[in-house]
């Protein structure tokens, strides 16, 4: 029978090049869920644009937080998008929604990368 002979340093290469490739795919993934998100906030955003300065800057990204954890954000980047998301019962709120529309197109790509 031969003898197995195990090349740890070469395994432990190996698995330290496969989690550098995943953690890209998944950051990758999340800027475009990111991308996306901020795109369908900025189409369906239901307030009237004055000088559309509200609807310019609502801005999508992701990132890693932590070596384990992505946060994707979508975001006012005007000081009164705290009122339109939560004054006036609420009914010019976008983030939410936007957040909704594209969870689940996410959530199905990250199972694809890891199957």
């Amino acid at each position: 029978m031969a003898e197995l002979v195990y090349d740890v340093d070469s395994f432990v290469a190996e698995c330290i090049k496969y989690r550098s490739k995943i953690e890209v795919s998944i950051l990758t993934l999340a800027e475009i869920a990111a991308t996306k998100m901020e795109a369908y906030a900025k189409a369906n955003a239901p307030w009237t644009d004055r000088t559309g300065n509200a609807r310019q800057k609502l801005a999508g990204s992701a990132g890693f937080v932590t070596q384990d954890q992505v946060m994707i954000v979508v975001a006012h980047h005007m000081s009164y998008g705290y009122w339109l998301e939560l004054a006036h019962q609420r009914r010019f709120k976008i983030l939410e929604e936007s957040i909704e529309e594209n969870v689940e197109e996410l959530y199905r790509s990250l199972r694809r990368l890891l199957s």
